[in-house]
């Protein structure tokens, strides 16, 4: 059963008098103890649509009524569309959390880690000033910093990158959530970094049992995190596939050019990158039909089509939105990293 499920998420945002359509009809789920992975070039709508999960844009654009939502999310099966913000709170950083982007300006600069680390143990989980403290100390230390003390006295600018990161993984799991939406968690820091958060959370996650959608753009992290895998592509989910079948059998040609962009270890000193043409248009620019069909060498026949392929299933748990997929014939093209990369 779905811890989270979303069907025919549409957003929109306000420009001038008119709302512009950044996330266009999005379906999908997420299974308690599940990772599943967004990825796609930036502007696709995969932060978009992760903070509309917590309804963050009502937020930010209450009064300026700048955002438009539509469609179902179903979280423990009660639709969070339909809550109040009164509600919402309740559920944001607590059966649900969030690790964002650039921690740097989601912590705040004013106060300190343990002020900030205590506001949300005392609001949802009633706890006193020193039963805070020593918690959020144990949080610290298990999300891999030895000097606790030191950090949550400190203030967030005063921390180094990856400190800053895991102080923001110790507060997303400080009330022990549900399901965690973790931004491009590894964004600026060095490899090695890298490596330690990823492993923080992949520890945290199976010690706690707790659904995992993370957003990246590096098809490593895909790799090593992902159990599903969720392919964006200008506002919409282009293919959908467990992580072993996306890679051993990608069906949508924006699939094929992302993996095909990955270097294989092994063939690196003969192998050319091929890059993918062209760029991400604003969705306004599209028009009708397939919305890849200007950078696809699959086209042909799709320029000629006027409306939008069907997110279709291809096999079990596999699914892509492509005309040419009853056409493309069996065994086409594949790059020779794909099993060898996971």
């Amino acid at each position: 059963m779905a811890l989270l499920t979303v069907e025919q998420l549409k957003i929109k945002f306000r420009a001038g008098n008119k709302y512009q359509q950044i996330v266009d009809g999005v379906d999908f789920s997420v299974r308690k103890g599940e990772v599943v992975c967004m990825v796609g070039e930036s502007g696709c709508g995969k932060s978009v649509t992760a903070l509309s999960l917590m309804r963050l844009h009502n937020m930010q654009f209450h009064k300026q009524k700048g955002c438009a939502q539509e469609g179902k999310i179903l979280f423990h099966d009660v639709n969070l569309m339909s809550l109040s913000e009164k509600d919402m709170r309740k559920i944001r950083g607590n059966k649900m959390a969030m690790i964002f982007q650039d921690p740097l300006t989601a912590l705040n600069p004013l106060f300190t880690v343990k002020y900030q680390m205590g506001e949300v143990l005392k609001r949802h989980l009633h706890m006193k000033k020193k039963e805070a403290y020593d918690f959020s100390a144990s949080l610290l230390e298990k999300a891999g910093i030895r000097d606790v003390d030191r950090v949550m006295n400190a203030y967030p600018h005063t921390l180094s990158g990856g400190m800053r990161q895991r102080v923001m993984i110790a507060m997303a799991l400080s009330c022990d959530p549900d399901l965690l939406i973790a931004d491009e968690p590894t964004t600026a820091l060095d490899v090695t970094v890298q490596m330690q958060i990823l492993e923080c959370i992949k520890s945290m996650q199976k010690r706690m049992n707790m659904a995992v959608l993370m957003i990246t753009h590096d098809f490593g992290v895909v790799a090593e995190m992902a159990d599903r895998v969720l392919v964006f592509y200008m506002g919409q989910i282009v293919e959908e596939a467990d992580v072993f079948t996306l890679f051993s059998n990608p069906l949508h040609p924006y699939t094929k050019s992302l993996i095909g962009l990955v270097p294989n270890h092994r063939e690196y000193k003969r192998q050319r990158l091929e890059p993918i043409k062209g760029c991400v248009s604003a969705i306004k620019e599209t028009g009708e039909g397939c919305r890849f069909r200007d950078r696809c060498s699959y086209a042909g026949e799709c320029f000629r089509k006027d409306n939008m392929p069907p997110l279709v299933k291809a096999d079990m748990g596999h699914k892509v939105r492509c005309w040419q997929y009853e056409t493309m014939p069996e065994g086409s093209e594949s790059y020779g990293c794909h099993a060898e990369f996971i």
